[in-house]
Parts: C-alpha cells; structure tokens; sequence
C-alpha cells in the first residue's frame, strides 16, 4: 500500500510495518543481524566493555554468536535446526525431536548459566529440552558443551532488582559453573565462519 503525504511522495508501509512492527513480538532479527554483520571478532576482541554493558549490545551479540553457532551444529549433524530466539518461547532453537536453550560466554571468568522463569518452566514441562554452553562465542574456535538432561541440573531461585520507570523485581533460575559441567554429555570445538 502506498500513501501520498503531500511533499513526500510515496511511503512503502510494508517496508516501514517490516523493520518497526509495534508490540513485545516485534521482530528484532534484522536489527541484530545488521548488528551482527557489522561487528567483525577481530576488532570486538579489542574493546573492554566496562563492568556494565547498559544497552545489552555485547551480550546480545554473544548470544547470537552462541546462537549461530548452534544452528551450525545442528544442520552438521543433518537435523534442520530453527532460531526462535526472538520468539520469546522458553528456548532459542528448535532441533527436531529437541528443543534448545542456548548459553554463550565470550571468556567470562564466572559461567553461571542463568534461565529465566519461563525457560525453567518449559524445561520442567517439555521432554527433549537440551541446554547448550557456548564458551569462547567470540573466537573463530568456539566450545559447544552439550547438557542431554538438565532437569538433573541443580538450580537455585534467584530474584533481581531492576530498574526501569519503577523497581520492579524479576525471577531466574541459577545454576553454578561446577555443576553444570559434571552433566556435559558432548564437548566439542566448531569452525565458526561468518558468512
């Protein structure tokens, strides 16, 4: 549909309704992936984020890393994998039979994997939920760590203050470095090659 708005010509509203869909499921996919694409390792590897990454643009990024190479695993292995990270529905990526949450770390020194409610919950619920630890997301070589059951997992209930207009309080699910990695079940490095 084109509208004619006096001295602007032509609006195309697809194009418009495409990049700034209004409501919680707007797609933010090409957003990142325009982020992603201009984001080259080599060069991240030089900056040194304060303790504090206000925007979340860092850990968004490794998130996709961890993401990306995720879905690589996952169509080696010949299972058709799909990002529905952006979805909001308790995983990141469905393999099937399994349903994928994705961890990334760029080299922390603390790997405490954290799910929030939701993610718990659907991994209490769901059958073939599987966790997947990305470490050293930002290199050429990342660590793929494979968790098979992580309902075996020990994980403690946390609540964070946040602060938005108002305090507003948040739950999440806990689970430390030392434990997480006596349940690896897969460890492997993967090529990562940025297309």
């Amino acid at each position: 549909m084109k509208l004619n708005l006096g001295k602007i010509k032509f609006i195309d509203s697809s194009i418009r309704r495409r990049f700034y869909n209004l409501g919680p499921k707007r797609d933010l996919r090409p957003l990142f992936d325009e982020l992603a694409k201009g984001l080259k390792p080599e060069k991240i590897n030089e900056v040194n984020p304060s303790s504090i990454d206000e925007a979340g643009v860092l850990r968004a990024y490794t998130e996709r890393r961890g993401i990306m190479a995720t879905l690589k695993y996952e169509r080696e292995t010949n299972r058709d994998a799909l990002d529905l990270s952006y979805d909001f529905v308790g995983y990141d990526v469905e393999s099937k039979p399994y349903l994928i949450e994705v961890k990334a770390f760029r080299d922390a020194i603390n790997k405490n994997i954290q799910l929030t409610k939701n993610e718990y919950e659907t991994m209490n619920r769901e059958e073939n939920y599987k966790i997947y630890i990305i470490e050293d997301a930002w290199s050429d070589f990342p660590k793929l760590n494979i968790i098979e059951d992580p309902k075996n997992l020990p994980f403690t209930k946390q609540i964070q203050d946040f602060f938005e207009t108002k305090k507003s309080t948040e739950e999440y699910f806990e689970c430390f470095e030392d434990r997480w990695r006596s349940h690896i079940r897969i460890e492997t490095i993967l090529k990562f090659e940025e297309n």
